[in-house]
């Protein structure tokens, strides 16, 4: 009679090598691409031109789903060269804090001047006193920057209860 070999169950740490290694590397980036496809989606919604045909949205859909991947691979990258949780969690609330904010630019100077941001915005700096109170008076600029913290907090909390978690 032929006897089929046993296998014995593994402890979880040594079925994902690569986990311990990776840490919340795969969740970050995951997470990132769909914040950053969300924000696309409410930037459509808002700013929508009034003629599109389905076949130009899902292109474009497309392609912003290939640049959201390379911008939440850009900055997972320094990611997994940091082994201490609390260069990590820094690390994750900083970019992410950036990247909003840069996203919150945009959105206010395409409602402002139609127009996505560029280094044309830099013109507005030339008198960047006139240029702030034009902001604060046209935007919600205090719950914007509520926001901004709120969500990078919550990605940063995430990030380190994520790396305290047994692989």
């Amino acid at each position: 009679m032929h006897e089929f070999p046993t296998y014995h169950r593994r402890r979880p740490h040594n079925l994902h090598p690569m986990r311990r290694l990776l840490g919340p590397v795969p969740a970050t980036f995951t997470a990132a691409i769909v914040l950053f496809t969300l924000l696309r989606v409410v930037f459509f919604i808002m700013f929508h031109p009034p003629l599109i045909s389905s076949h130009d949205l899902l292109r474009a859909f497309y392609l912003g789903l290939k640049f959201d991947a390379r911008l939440a691979a850009l900055l997972i990258i320094p990611m997994l060269l940091m082994r201490r949780r609390s260069t990590l969690i820094a690390y994750v609330v900083v970019a992410l804090t950036f990247v909003l904010t840069l996203y919150a630019a945009d959105f206010g100077t395409y409602a402002y001047i139609h127009q996505r941001l560029n280094a044309g915005v830099l013109e507005f700096l030339r008198n960047p006193i006139i240029s702030w109170h034009m902001v604060w008076e046209s935007y919600h600029v205090v719950w914007l920057i509520l926001a901004i913290a709120a969500i990078s907090v919550m990605a940063g909390f995430s990030t380190g209860r994520f790396k305290n978690r047994p692989p």
